[in-house]
């Protein structure tokens, strides 16, 4: 029971990657809510596991505070965020419309921004905290046919380091995972 006592907020919880976390999370003992704009998957994943389901959109500042609130209201903290949402929207930057290379970088940068921004206060109030970043190895080294994905995912490698800097003296641990190619539910 590793996480026992822990209250846990995991954006992009409905599937893959998320689902998973929260899953081995709520196995450890820890209290989660988990957010995502699929609420059919949202309430069956609640349901399996007994963790909170928080229908929000993370490309939406207001949902991202509603969602830190609502997990602060039910558990009376946040201890970890696991900023997780994201979208792949493949395409070479002639392939990729500029409608696609906002929307890549609204939900897998200005989202996590948003949702760190409305946990953090209460983080530093505490006095500790861990937020986790998923990022990519895309972020890292680039990736052919992969422009909006890559540079958002390397604007998340960045994130993460600067917030690391800024929030270390508060005891806020804050780390990137840069996951390879991950097979989920929607490539099948």
């Amino acid at each position: 029971m590793k996480l026992k006592g822990k209250v846990a907020l995991i954006t992009g919880g409905t599937s893959g990657i998320g689902a998973e976390t929260a899953r081995l999370f709520a196995a450890e003992g820890g209290q989660v809510a988990i957010t995502g704009r699929r609420r059919t998957l949202g309430e069956a994943l609640a349901k399996s596991t007994g963790l909170l389901f928080i229908e929000a959109d993370v490309r939406n500042q207001t949902d991202c505070a509603r969602c830190a609130q609502t997990c602060i209201d039910t558990f009376g903290r946040i201890d970890i965020l696991f900023n997780n949402a994201g979208i792949v929207l493949l395409g070479t930057t002639l392939d990729t419309s500029p409608e696609i290379w906002l929307d890549t970088f609204a939900t897998n940068v200005h989202g996590m921004f948003y949702m760190t921004r409305a946990v953090l206060p209460g983080m530093i109030a505490a006095g500790h905290g861990v937020i986790v970043n998923n990022a990519s190895d895309w972020g890292v080294s680039g990736a052919q046919g992969a422009a909006a994905y890559a540079a958002s995912k390397g604007a998340v490698v960045q994130f993460t380091r600067s917030l690391a800097l800024d929030h270390a003296r508060q005891g806020i641990r804050v780390n990137a995972i840069c996951p390879g190619d991950t097979y989920v539910e929607r490539w099948r």
